[in-house]
């Protein structure tokens, strides 16, 4: 990035600003010199990092993206926390194995049931269908509870 000449174009994450990047390989190299510290000398590598002076000084100069919220481009497990397997939806191959081996108890406790069967008191396992492993956000997402 020292060398770049002219103007980079397509950056989503830093808008073509090449001393921004600099600035997070830096923050990366001095991470992952930390990192290994207590098994080989470091100390040369971080003193060139310290002399080159090229640090991030503020949090605006994070390197995040924030992704579009609406369908058909959110992802909605991705806000969800680990073990919250209610919100999680199986496709139809993990359907089949539940329905051969019968096993209810895993079925219930890790998925949630599909969207025409919540009213459903007692156990089936139609109430859980399965999902295939492709479907269309848009048109599919009613069916499927894909707006959670």
């Amino acid at each position: 990035m020292k060398s770049v000449k002219g103007q980079i174009s397509g950056d989503i994450l830093y808008q073509n600003d090449p001393m921004k990047w600099r600035k997070l390989v830096n923050a990366l190299r001095l991470r992952y010199l930390l990192r290994i510290s207590g098994k080989a000398d470091v100390r040369s590598a971080i003193q060139a990092l310290v002399t080159e002076g090229v640090w991030m000084s503020d949090a605006t100069e994070s390197a995040s993206i924030d992704l579009p919220t609406s369908l058909p481009y959110n992802f909605p497990s991705l806000t969800e926390r680990s073990g919250d397997y209610q919100v999680k939806f199986m496709n139809s191959t993990l359907y089949t194995a539940f329905v051969q081996t019968q096993d209810s108890f895993r079925i219930r406790a890790y998925f949630a049931p599909n969207v025409l069967s919540t009213s459903q008191t007692s156990f089936s396992f139609s109430n859980y269908g399965g999902m295939p492993l492709v479907v269309n956000a848009t048109t599919d997402r009613d069916q499927y509870r894909l707006d959670l």
